[in-house]
């Protein structure tokens, strides 16, 4: 049901569509404000601004949302009920109008080394150079400003070493990447899965180290799994470029962690101990996985860089993966932005890896992969027509009809395993996994794992009565932390007790142990959403995309999803659940989501050249 006013050009929006802070923060600014039309131009474009905040975006493009109607459109990605309230967005002209003449807007660029609010001014605006008009509320306009500044800081340096020997095996990629690392502060290394991200990095640390062995080194990850996985790759490149002194005394011990324990982030999960005034105390600081960290979560690492030890900061991920689920594509944004424009100051900064080693031209896995990324939707299609093992594709998949023989093939081996060990039990369920798009509905993650935990249940008793988890909610006393996976069982020394087991960060090899009333809020976990699924691997992959058109299906989405696939063997497979007309919807849509860092990154590029 759609309503709409003529006198008044900007509608209240619908209470049962927005978030309580959407309709607390809209009401409580626009409330001084005298003018009847301004009040509501303000209220309406605050309350925009915090839901799509949720969904992904840190400022709205008006000219993108002018005439839509909220909340049946699509692009604000609110689930339908019946008799729900619509309403017209207003028209383009008369919104940044009346937003210019409100005296709460200031332009982006103003004032643009200044990395401070500014308390009379609620928004941000930017007009892009085809014309399009985009504003944010201040906190996050001037926070996108202030990464692009720090990063600026790093670039702006001069090199703090000279480049050192590096393995002879290494591609001119990953040698000119190591290089580079070397001998500056701020480094880039993108590619996809299996093109020697770990092995570039590697050979960075022995490059550090050869200089001054004395150094330390910092590695994290945004994901305890994520970090427990680079800890362990790490290692098994490290070993041939370190060698082990005789007494181990002085053999260097790296060991990654979250980013959040690298920034002693507290209980209230907001207020780090690293900061300017505390910093990191690295001479370097590595992060894998770079694509899923936030902007809040970039800015509070930048800030804890230390500038009196000249701290290097070093980035690896996938450019082409799905970003963060909070506002954020810095990793993403850098690379398109420096490889765009060779004047931009961050080009030699990025060092993209384009040989894979684990999926090669020749199978059909990975060139879906490159289909994909490149948009490529008669190539993918033509690839999954044609599929071969371990590539299987279903057109007709249904949960209920085929989805027992799917949990069959995927977790009995799983369900039918001694747990004596819970590491043994972690690493046996942690080969297979199916992955959603969704949580909701009968294609979704809930539905999927409530019936396969039954099937698996009664089909493949186990005494161990093991139930996969995922976590929901950081925990940062117990060092647990959203989509950190671990099980749930009976304890090997008595069944009569159950615990929960994961996976240590810190050792690679061993678990931790907790009750399970101390849990933070979890979900079964034979099925994960995609976005969760990022910093994983698996050697038996389901991805399950939902019979319809949706705002959450994307080319990243899809692109992430098969290459959370890792063939180790001619037992393993990936199995994708779509329809032809989804694939093609899902591969022809950017899913960019709206932010002014790209400006940002583009301006601090100018300021530089003009001191030149």
């Amino acid at each position: 049901m759609k309503t709409s006013s003529s006198k008044n050009p900007f509608p209240h929006l619908p209470d049962a569509s927005l978030s309580p802070l959407s309709r607390w923060l809209s009401s409580t600014i626009s409330s001084t404000i005298k003018d009847v039309q301004t009040r509501d131009c303000i209220r309406l474009t605050i309350a925009l601004a915090t839901h799509l905040y949720d969904c992904g975006h840190s400022c709205i493009n008006i000219d993108s949302l002018a005439n839509r109607e909220f909340p049946s459109d699509i692009f604000f990605g609110i689930p339908q009920k019946e008799n729900t309230e619509s309403v017209m967005l207003p028209e383009s002209e008369i919104w940044k109008s009346t937003l210019l003449k409100s005296g709460m807007c200031v332009e982006f660029f103003d004032s643009f080394s200044e990395t401070e609010d500014t308390p009379d001014k609620s928004f941000n605006y930017y007009i892009t150079p085809d014309g399009s008009f985009k504003v944010a509320l201040t906190r996050f306009a001037v926070r996108d400003k202030t990464i692009a500044l720090r990063l600026a800081e790093l670039i702006s340096n001069e090199p703090v070493a000279e480049s050192a020997p590096c393995q002879s095996s290494l591609t001119d990629e990953q040698l000119k990447a190591v290089n580079w690392a070397v001998s500056n502060r701020f480094t880039v290394i993108t590619g996809g899965p299996g093109t020697g991200k770990t092995t570039t990095v590697a050979n960075i640390v022995a490059g550090i180290l050869a200089e001054n062995p004395d150094v330390t080194v910092k590695m994290a990850a945004p994901s305890g799994k994520a970090a427990a996985r680079l800890t362990e790759s790490f290692h098994k490149e490290i070993e041939d470029l370190i060698p082990k002194k005789p007494d181990d005394s002085n053999t260097p011990v790296f060991e990654a962690s979250t980013i959040h324990r690298l920034l002693q982030i507290g209980g209230d999960g907001r207020t780090p101990r690293r900061s300017a005034n505390n910093p990191i105390v690295a001479d370097a600081i590595i992060i894998d996985e770079a694509s899923m960290i936030s902007s809040e979560l970039m800015l509070q690492l930048l800030n804890a860089i230390s500038t009196d030890r000249n701290t290097k900061l070093v980035l690896l991920g996938d450019m082409f993966q799905l970003k963060s689920v909070e506002p954020g594509n810095i990793l993403g944004t850098i690379c398109r932005t420096a490889l765009k424009k060779d004047s931009s100051l961050f080009s030699n900064s990025i060092h993209v890896l384009t040989k894979s080693f684990r999926f090669s031209e020749e199978k059909n896995v990975g060139r879906l992969a490159t289909a994909v990324v490149k948009s490529d939707m008669n190539t993918c299609i033509s690839e999954l027509r044609n599929a071969t093992a371990p590539l299987e594709w279903h057109q007709q998949w249904s949960p209920a009809k085929d989805g027992p023989e799917l949990y069959e093939k995927l977790f009995k081996n799983f369900r039918t395993s001694d747990f004596s060990d819970p590491v043994d039990a972690l690493d046996t369920f942690e080969k297979s996994r199916i992955l959603c798009a969704v949580n909701n509905g009968e294609f979704g993650c809930d539905a999927i794992n409530s019936s396969c935990s039954e099937w698996l249940r009664v089909n493949h008793p186990n005494p161990s009565e093991p139930q996969p988890i995922i976590i929901l909610q950081n925990d940062y006393e117990l060092r647990l932390f959203n989509g950190d996976t671990g099980i749930i069982m009976n304890s090997p020394s008595d069944k009569r007790e159950r615990f929960a087991f994961f996976k240590s960060a810190d050792e690679a090899t061993s678990y931790r142990k907790f009750r399970i009333s101390l849990l933070p809020l979890y979900a079964p976990a034979y099925a994960i959403t995609i976005h969760k699924s990022q910093g994983s691997e698996y050697e038996n992959v389901a991805v399950v995309l939902p019979p319809y058109k949706s705002n959450v299906v994307s080319r990243a989405l899809v692109y992430t999803a098969i290459t959370r696939f890792r063939e180790r063997d001619k037992n393993c497979s990936l199995f994708i659940v779509a329809s032809e007309a989804v694939l093609r919807f899902a591969i022809g849509r950017e899913n960019e989501f709206d932010s002014l860092f790209p400006a940002a990154i583009e301006h601090v590029s100018e300021l530089h050249a003009q001191k030149i």
